[in-house]
């Protein structure tokens, strides 16, 4: 009996992360995993609240709802969860990042992890390379490059040239660098900038997202940006 709980939980468990945490058996005869669902407005939702709840970034909610005003949205109102995805071509252990989409994707043996990120902004693109996971860092400190010091220094922001770990850290509970100078993966204090071209150039993930994908990911993995 207890061994038949034990693999109960493990089902129920292995089901809430295909719904929830972007996990995926990998299809043998396409390249498409996912489907579209729909999602009801509750009260207090915005969109920003709808995506991270359903684990989409903003960009991908506002595509699939053209026909919504984000600012007006009424209790009951019906919103499209694109939450279907055209795999890019990839090997196995490694991470596929597709700036154009703003989603991340970690291919395993038999399954895919994805989620979606936050790129560069116009200036500061985030780059097509290829490269690997150098480091990964628990609570880390961010010692802010020069060149973003200087650009909020033009807007009338002072920041630090460094910042500790907490509420006021950008790159939120875990990083991972990358061999590509200055580039991370990394959480973020600020959900609502997920599924955006708003970093100065790093990958960003929702903070559930890149606590799962920490844990998953040794360092070495392979990491290309498309």
């Amino acid at each position: 009996m207890k061994l038949l709980r034990c693999n109960i939980l493990f089902i129920f468990l292995l089901t809430s992360m295909n719904v929830f945490a972007g996990f995926y058996q990998l299809p043998a005869n396409n390249n498409v995993v996912g489907r579209t669902t729909i999602a009801t407005v509750k009260s207090g939702d915005n969109l920003h609240k709808i995506a991270e709840r359903y684990d989409i970034g903003y960009g991908e909610i506002i595509a699939a709802n053209t026909d919504i005003n984000p600012d007006k949205l009424q209790i009951g109102q019906r919103i499209v969860i694109p939450s279907q995805f055209i795999l890019p071509p990839h090997d196995n252990n490694e991470i596929v990042i597709d700036v154009s989409k703003r989603r991340l994707y970690y291919f395993m043996h038999d399954k895919v992890f994805t989620a979606p990120i936050a790129v560069g902004r116009a200036g500061w693109e985030t780059p097509k390379a290829t490269a690997y996971i150098q480091r990964k860092v628990t609570d880390p400190y961010w010692k802010v490059p020069q060149e973003i010091i200087a650009d909020k220094a033009k807007q009338g922001i002072i920041v630090p040239e460094i910042i500790p770990p907490g509420a006021d850290n950008p790159l939120g509970r875990y990083a991972m660098t990358l061999s590509l100078p200055s580039f991370l993966i990394h959480g973020t204090n600020d959900p609502t900038t997920i599924g955006k071209r708003i970093s100065a150039g790093c990958i960003r993930m929702y903070p559930k997202d890149i606590a799962v994908l920490f844990d998953l990911v040794p360092v070495g993995t392979k990491v290309r940006i498309l």
